[in-house]
């Protein structure tokens, strides 16, 4: 029973790992047809959106352009290589690399605080404005928003926002609504920080100056979370904590000191602690990463990585506890469970006004129809879905035509409901300027339009290139140290994200974070077809770092140890890592346990 998880058998392991590679596929597969076929736009003044017919050719065109700068690219780097010999072109990358990720660093708030002032900040007609409000009650003393039937009654999850919200407040006034946005902006540099040392470790030493090149270019590209760090919501907060989280776990497998280890856990606990608190669905992350981490322990028998394991769930429902105690402490009311989660997913089983599986307004529906009393809600909530899901049963052609346009509403939206959720008219009917409306009014043929199109369907392409390179080099059985679980953290995460969509009340917004995570897998994806041009021109030994050689980064390169070869290089074979080939020339006999 023991040999199922242990890495020498590769039994359950290789399994879980190709079942994983599978889906992703699959999933990065139907994204790139549908995105390709399809895009999704608000209907005018609302929240809807609506489903289009796209320009295939143009997308096409779009992601063979993109192709050939890749191709043009792996010449430079070819003649380069010639030039400045091997060594030396290293060197030369990573400097450039230096170079690109300070440019970015700087560009990026740089960019955030221009669009904050070109934008006119109001106090927008929705949850943000509400969490204001009611922050703003809080620090005159009125807690009514906690008691029964109030909105922290109904959505005990917006605590952390109005805390933050209400700290601002105290600290800045009426101009701590701006500050909010500012700390965006920093969640963003922190993302990026982040997400380009998990890049580095899923791309390989061979891999890591171009997969890192494009993350940094999809990062300054990002559009959307560029426009929700103009949004008083936890957007860019959860989208900062799957990545960072999805680093530290990645980065935990290979900390050899009980240092880098504890700066592991205190990163990964800080980035989730933050994520959960600003948007509460992030505790999906927990659950994904907690089940990995398990995983992991199972194979290797190795204590501390249930230690991690426990500082993420830790994280996920510590600091919400000791929140929600010291709001009871200061108003006498004790935080409510809130409404039932069935209560959303039956909203996400509708066909209804709003579109397929949108918010209907449904939950308060029934949450005040029965002056919220949870059990009778929940129950009543159960009773609709079983019939929701019984009508969907007897006519299986609709319940695929449902399931169809509820997710192309999310996930072919290139925008992901942004323009709409940080552009559209204040509460005050006063409207937006000019800015915001040559944004929101843009025809949708128009340039930023195709742009968002576009920008969509290449992070789908270089996701499919990493599944399929992960898919490739698992079922060869080769690269099965380049695919630890540890490795499949954020694939994982992604995973369960589009089933959260499946099930839950649909809204383009709730894909960004996710979408956003997916831009580390892409960037590899992509850097792999530049090997793939490489060994075309004649560099053979640039062998690939995701599945386009050996298929993602399978062991020829040590592939995910390639980050770094001193320590883990090359111990997935034949390649010529430093580590391996320092070992081979020592005979040190580490080096043969390994290879045995």
């Amino acid at each position: 029973m023991d040999s199922l998880f242990r890495y020498e058998e590769h039994k359950c392991i290789k399994v879980l790992a190709a079942l994983a590679s599978l889906f992703l596929t699959a999933l990065a597969g139907f994204l790139l047809y549908e995105s390709i076929r399809f895009t999704g736009v608000n209907a005018v003044g609302e929240e809807r959106v609506e489903l289009l017919s796209d320009a295939p050719r143009m997308r096409i065109l779009q992601l063979f352009v993109f192709a050939l700068i890749l191709f043009a690219c792996s010449i430079l780097g070819r003649i380069l290589r010639l030039r400045l010999g091997e060594a030396g072109f290293r060197v030369a990358a990573r400097r450039g690399i230096r170079i690109l990720t300070a440019a970015v660093l700087i560009l990026v708030p740089l960019t955030c605080e221009i669009l904050l002032r070109m934008t006119d900040q109001g106090l927008l007609p929705d949850d943000t404005g509400i969490c204001w409000s009611t922050a703003m009650q809080f620090a005159d003393g009125d807690y009514s928003m906690l008691e029964h039937l109030g909105y922290l009654a109904r959505y005990p999850q917006q605590l952390g926002i109005v805390a933050l919200d209400e700290l601002l407040l105290r600290l800045f006034g009426q101009e701590g609504y701006g500050v909010f946005f500012r700390i965006n902006a920093l969640f963003y540099v922190f993302l990026i920080l982040g997400g380009t040392r998990l890049t580095a470790l899923l791309a390989g030493e061979e891999r890591r100056p171009s997969a890192e090149g494009i993350w940094l270019l999809l990062c300054l590209c990002n559009l959307p979370l560029f426009f929700y760090v103009n949004y008083q919501y936890g957007e860019v907060a959860s989208a900062m904590g799957l990545v960072l989280t999805a680093w530290a776990v990645a980065e935990f497998e290979r900390a050899e000191r009980i240092r880098d280890r504890v700066l592991c856990c205190a990163a990964g606990f800080a980035a989730l602690a933050v994520g959960v608190l600003l948007r509460r669905n992030t505790v999906l992350v927990v659950i994904a990463a907690v089940a990995v981490l398990l995983l992991e322990a199972l194979a290797t028998r190795r204590l501390r990585d249930l230690v991690l394991a426990g500082v993420l769930v830790l994280a996920a429902f510590l600091p919400f506890f000791l929140l929600s105690e010291y709001y009871a402490a200061r108003s006498g009311v004790r935080t409510q469970e809130g409404m039932s989660p069935y209560l959303h997913i039956t909203m996400g089983l509708e066909d209804d006004w709003n579109g397929p599986g949108w918010y209907t307004n449904r939950n308060q529906e029934i949450y005040f129809a029965y002056d919220g009393d949870r059990e009778i809600c929940e129950q009543v909530a159960k009773d609709r879905i079983r019939q929701q899901l019984s009508d969907l049963r007897q006519d299986p052609a609709a319940a695929r035509d449902f399931l169809k346009r509820k997710l192309l509403t999310q996930w072919a939206e290139p925008s992901y409901d942004s323009l709409f959720c940080t552009f559209h008219p204040k509460g005050d009917g006063s409207g937006g300027d000019a800015f915001a409306e040559s944004l929101t009014r843009e025809p949708r043929s128009g340039r930023l339009w195709s742009f968002l199109n576009g920008y969509q369907a290449l992070v789908y392409f270089g996701f499919l290139l990493y599944a399929c390179g992960a898919a490739t080099a698992l079922l060869r059985r080769k690269g099965w140290e380049a695919y630890t679980p540890l490795k499949w953290t954020a694939g994982i995460l992604l995973l369960g994200g589009f089933a959260f969509s499946i099930l839950w009340e649909a809204k383009s917004r709730y894909i960004v974070e996710y979408e956003t995570l997916m831009l580390p897998l892409a960037a590899v994806g992509l850097a792999g077809l530049t090997g793939t041009f490489g060994r075309l021109l004649g560099g053979a030994e640039e062998a690939g770092a995701d599945g386009s050689h050996d298929g993602g980064g399978a062991g020829r390169r040590g592939g995910y140890g390639g980050a770094d070869p001193g320590k883990r290089g090359g111990s997935g074979g034949r390649g010529n890592g430093a580590g391996t080939a320092g070992n081979r020339r020592t005979g040190n006999p580490r080096n043969r346990k390994e290879r045995k």
